[in-house]
């Protein structure tokens, strides 16, 4: 009867417990809090990912193009002129921040140079840079969606691909910085704020990184259509 099921209720404790039961469904703004901690928390767990990935490859086998860069900016650290006394076909930007990542001393091992600690450093900028850029735009998916499975949907669909973290969001390239610029670029712009004078403001910032990042690297040339 009706004291037994009431009696029922009782000893399945509080309303949590009824959730999981099947005593009492969930409401609409409850399901919506559980989605939005769900989403957060794998939020987390890939951007943990990523942080234990970059770990990782901090002293990974240099790839060519890495090399190719790191080896102009030890040039522009022993004095030597770009475009004068060496030829290099990237965008200068990237090559004065190597400059100045060079260590002061060498090892026993690279009596020149210390290389691993200059890889781990620029390894290691490029991929705050890479991270940042990430950030950016799943901000803006946030702001357009005003959901969090949003951004975790870009997250994870920049992660997925080993290929395209490596390359856009790791290694030593221009793409990193440049991922950067232009998501952060994009963000002030289109991220709908609500004071006309921050949204004037934002959006001359916003477009003026964009053309950084169109100059920094430019063979992205789909950056003009934001």
């Amino acid at each position: 009867g009706a004291s037994g099921e009431d009696a029922g209720v009782r000893r399945l404790g509080p309303p949590s417990l009824r959730y999981a039961s099947g005593w009492m469904p969930l409401s609409a703004p409850r399901l919506r809090q559980l989605a939005m901690l769900a989403a957060a928390a794998g939020i987390a767990c890939v951007v943990a990912r990523h942080l234990l990935g970059v770990h990782s490859v901090l002293l990974r086998t240099i790839d060519g193009d890495e090399t190719e860069l790191l080896h102009a900016g030890w040039l522009m650290h022993q004095g030597l002129r770009l475009y004068r006394d060496f030829a290099e076909d990237h965008a200068p930007f990237l090559l004065v921040i190597l400059k100045w990542m060079v260590p002061a001393a060498g090892t026993a091992a690279f009596p020149r140079l210390d290389l691993y600690t200059f890889v781990a450093r620029a390894r290691t900028f490029t991929s705050l840079c890479g991270l940042m850029g990430v950030g950016a735009a799943a901000m803006l998916a946030y702001r357009a969606s005003r959901s969090l499975i949003a951004p975790l949907v870009t997250i994870a669909a920049v992660m997925a691909s080993p290929e395209v973290w490596l390359r856009g969001v790791v290694q030593v390239r221009n793409d990193p910085p440049t991922v950067f610029l232009f998501w952060l670029g994009a963000l002030l712009l289109l991220g709908g704020w609500r004071s006309e004078r921050l949204r004037v403001l934002c959006a001359g910032i916003g477009i003026g990184l964009v053309a950084v990042a169109a100059i920094w690297n430019p063979k992205w040339p789909l950056e003009s259509l934001v």
